[in-house]
Parts: C-alpha cells; structure tokens; sequence
C-alpha cells in the first residue's frame, strides 16, 4: 500500500495558559496542505523499517511510524504480526508543519486496513492522540479547530480561495525552546474559531497572530524577515506556521507569488497550494 501524508499550515496559534500536566491549554486552526511524504507498507511478519529522502534524525525505533505500527501490533497480537514500512520524506522537520504527525496518522490508518481490523475512527483517534498532540487531525484531513493541547478537535467550514505559498527557510525550530521562552498574550473574551470563521480574509493580519512568532523570531530573525517578505510581495496574509520554522503567505495575485519564489535561495524548500 503506498499512501501520501500530507502536512498542515497553522491559521492562528493562541497559547492560553499552562495546565498541572506542563502542557498547555492553546487554540488553533489547522489547515490541510497537500505538500506529502510518500509512504509504503507492506504486511510482513516482522518489522522493518527504511528512509529516503530528507535526513531523519534518531534511531528508526523512535519514528512515529513504527510507533504507531507497535500500538496497534501490542493491541491486536493475533492479527498484526508487523509491516515492512519504507517513508519518502519531503516534508521538511522542524518547520511546524506536523509531517510526522500525518505519517503517523496515515500509518494508522494502513495497519487498520491492512490487517482487517475495522477500526472506527474514534477509536484510531485515542491512539493518535498517544502519538503526538496534532496527529488525530490528519485523520480527517479536513480544516480543524484544536483546542485544549490540540488533541481535541471539531470540523468547521472553511475556504480560502487563492494560493498559498509555503516556505521552509532551512531552520530546524525546536518546540521546547519556543515553549520554554514563549511571551504570554492575552486572549480573554477572544475565540479563534469566531475570529478564523467570521473576519474576511484580507482582515486576517490584523487579529490572526501566532503566539510563537516572539520566541522563535527572536533566536532566528529570518523567519520574520521572510514573512515581512511575502506582505512586500503582495501577500494578504502571511504567518510561521506552528512552532516553526516554516512561514506561509496568502496571496491574491498569482504573478507576485511566482516573483517571489524566483526570489528564493537555493537552499530554501517550497510549496504552491492552489486553494483550500
């Protein structure tokens, strides 16, 4: 079976407060983009697992995939005696764009067809949700408000009908530093969903902001500055996608994005999405 993981942009990232866990309480929009890994598996009697494409760092017993195999093996013993698991990565790590997520989702989803063992996908959910906050969302591949620690999540209505420019600038962002020098807005009295679903989207930069654009704009400047880039060419929206490093920008004018992308480096990853 060959599937392709897709990745997400962030519309909005509100960290609301720290919960007794250490995690924390955030409100998010997570929108589905079709820039994808590829990811082939095959049932097998034990577990194997091989990498092409963009470097993974770690040992292979510590990819989200294999995890996602192990639950579903520890489980169901009886049916799933393991997979050969080959991933295509292109979707770029670090950059806030939930690549590993999504192949774990989609991993899910295989060992779930594969081996027969009829799964709904509420129940694939309390497993995703052991795999990481964000993975239970690629599940559905469909625009999703998070709330909570981002594992809770609920459909709404959304559509962006121009193209969407997304950059990785060659920044590996780390998470835990974004959360440890994160600078708290407040959010009182104010709903991302209300704001994500009812201010036009040529409104949007004025009250749709990513809490992490402090933290990790200020360790790594290029972001911001890439983002200031895209509003000088044009964009009507443009913001760091999660935790980073990756920036995206709406625009309305095909030909400024096409400028934009000449205007690229070398070493700077990309992709176009036509609409949402």
């Amino acid at each position: 079976m060959i599937l392709y993981p897709n990745c997400k942009i962030n519309l909005g990232l509100r960290i609301l407060n720290k919960r007794p866990d250490n995690y924390h309480n955030l409100e998010t929009v997570c929108v589905p983009i079709g820039w994808c890994d590829i990811l082939e598996i095959i049932p097998h009697n034990d577990i194997y697992f091989t990498a092409q494409g963009l470097p993974i760092q770690g040992d292979w017993e510590e990819n989200l995939c294999v995890k996602a195999l192990k639950l579903l093996q520890n489980d169901y013993p009886d049916k799933v005696k393991g997979a050969k698991i080959h991933l295509y990565k292109r979707i770029p790590m670090g950059a806030g764009l939930g690549g590993g997520s999504a192949d774990a989702a989609y991993t899910l989803m295989a060992i779930n067809q594969l081996y027969n063992l009829n799964l709904s996908k509420i129940k694939l959910e309390k497993y995703a949700q052991l795999l990481g906050s964000d993975t239970a969302l690629f599940l559905y591949n469909s625009p999703q408000f998070c709330y909570e620690r981002g594992e809770k999540t609920q459909c709404l209505s959304l559509s962006i009908p121009y193209p969407i420019l997304v950059v990785y600038p060659d920044i590996h962002s780390d998470t835990k530093f974004a959360y440890q020098n994160l600078v708290y807005q407040n959010h009182e009295g104010k709903s991302l969903f209300n704001d994500v679903t009812q201010i036009p989207i040529l409104q949007w930069r004025y009250y749709i902001h990513n809490d992490f654009e402090h933290s990790v704009g200020t360790l790594y400047p290029q972001i911001l500055m890439l983002k200031e880039k895209m509003y000088h060419y044009g964009a009507i929206y443009a913001s760091m996608s999660g935790s980073g490093s990756a920036v995206y920008g709406i625009f309305q004018d095909a030909y400024s994005l096409k400028k934009l992308v000449h205007e690229l480096p070398d070493t700077f990853l990309y992709h176009v999405q036509k609409n949402v």
